[in-house]
């Protein structure tokens, strides 16, 4: 369990440390602080005398949004601002004197709010979010923005991002299908999909080529239908993620017919882990390359990398597939595999790939009509099943 300290106290700071063991991965002393870090934690021990000119819900939004449970300890509290802790999902109010052993027992068990509304007293009322529908809108704002831009190709693939060693995976299974270069990734997703949700498993498929969005077309998703617009405008205090668009068996869609769309990392975390919950693993199309791609892939437990037999660009293709490989587990796809004299598809990535998926013109012909190109043919039905159950084999989410 990693946690930050923000208690002001290092004595205190120094017993829970000890006493439960935990990693501290930062502890501050201002409530400022809280609002600018994008630490990858779990719990956030947060106290009331914390200094700074921040309201105490407004400093802890940004750990809520990432999904870190936090602790609240110290002096009682005024009443709007146990009713925004209480919105923002902060359960864990351990106001007044609390002996080390209560403290301790939060950090390992979570509040629900029954018992936090019971400790407190409070009954929410509905006006108390207001404040917070604010904060949330000043958040975005200042969020980074990402407008996926043209692939940058390079050789040794997307650059880690700064903070990639602290990332967490999404709470949801999530799983990439990248290149770096245009390799047929969409057309493997929306397969592997099918596949998947075939097998029995339920997937929510997502385009993130945000700029381009090739799947809605591949979809053949009418204009008048925006699923992942409508989810990526959606106010997460309002109520649920707006649901996909069901497309297949077992599959659902966040996609859309036209590209330029743009989102904050936390809404798309959020549409990510929550949207649709009938799904259990989220199948995400990446582009080539930016801002969009160096967050997910390391967040990703599984990365699909499709390759294809382009003979003058392997270099590119080895390089990027060794630089994911190294840091996370990887799915090697040779796609548009053609036989050809003294070639085999282990020659494309210098290794033996878990998936080869045929080029077929007819099969390929299938999908422009909005079909599974499997369904045309039983060698690719057979490669995409072959795929989506080494993918079940390397999840550790698996059924």
């Amino acid at each position: 369990m990693r946690v930050i300290l923000a208690t002001g106290n290092e004595q205190l700071n120094k017993a829970l440390s000890a006493a439960t063991g935990a990693e501290v991965a930062a502890e501050l002393y201002y409530r400022e602080a809280l609002a600018t870090g994008r630490q990858a934690v779990d719990v956030a021990v947060v106290s009331t005398e914390l200094p700074g000119q921040m309201d105490l819900p407004r400093a802890v939004l940004p750990l809520r949004l990432a999904g870190t449970r936090v602790v609240v300890v110290g002096p009682g509290l005024s009443g709007p601002e146990l009713d925004e802790l209480l919105l923002l999902g902060v359960y864990d109010l351990l106001l007044g004197d609390q002996p080390l052993s209560r403290l301790t027992e939060a950090l390992r068990r979570a509040a629900t709010l029954g018992e936090a509304l019971q400790a407190t007293g409070r009954q929410i009322p509905p006006a108390a979010g207001g404040r917070i529908l604010q904060w949330l809108r000043d958040w975005r704002g200042r969020s980074p923005v990402y407008h996926a831009p043209p692939p940058q190709v390079t050789e040794a693939g997307p650059a880690p991002s700064a903070d990639e060693g602290t990332r967490k995976p999404l709470l949801r299974p999530l799983v990439a299908v990248w290149a770096p270069l245009s390799t047929g990734r969409t057309f493997v997703a929306a397969e592997l999909a099918v596949a998947l949700g075939a097998g029995g498993v339920p997937v929510l498929l997502v385009d993130l080529d945000l700029l381009h969005q090739g799947l809605g077309a591949r979809l053949l998703i009418p204009d008048r239908l925006h699923p992942l617009r409508d989810a990526l405008a959606a106010d997460p205090l309002k109520g649920p993620v707006p649901r996909a668009l069901p497309v297949w068996q077992n599959v659902w869609a966040y996609a859309d017919s036209a590209g330029g769309l743009a989102a904050p990392e936390d809404l798309l975390q959020w549409v990510l882990e929550a949207g649709t919950p009938d799904a259990d693993w989220c199948l995400a199309d990446l582009p080539g390359g930016g801002p969009l791609a160096e967050w997910l892939l390391p967040a990703a437990h599984v990365v699909v990398f499709v390759a294809e037999p382009d003979w003058g660009r392997l270099r590119t293709l080895r390089s990027a597939y060794q630089a994911v490989a190294a840091r996370q587990p990887v799915l090697a796809v040779i796609n548009r595999w053609v036989p050809v004299p003294h070639a085999s598809p282990q020659d494309v990535l210098g290794i033996e790939p878990d998936a080869v998926i045929p080029f077929t013109a007819a099969a390929y012909a299938a999908s422009v009509h909005g079909r599974p190109a499997q369904e045309a043919d039983a060698a690719l039905r057979a490669a995409f099943d072959g795929l989506a159950r080494a993918l079940a084999r390397k999840l550790p989410f698996a059924r």
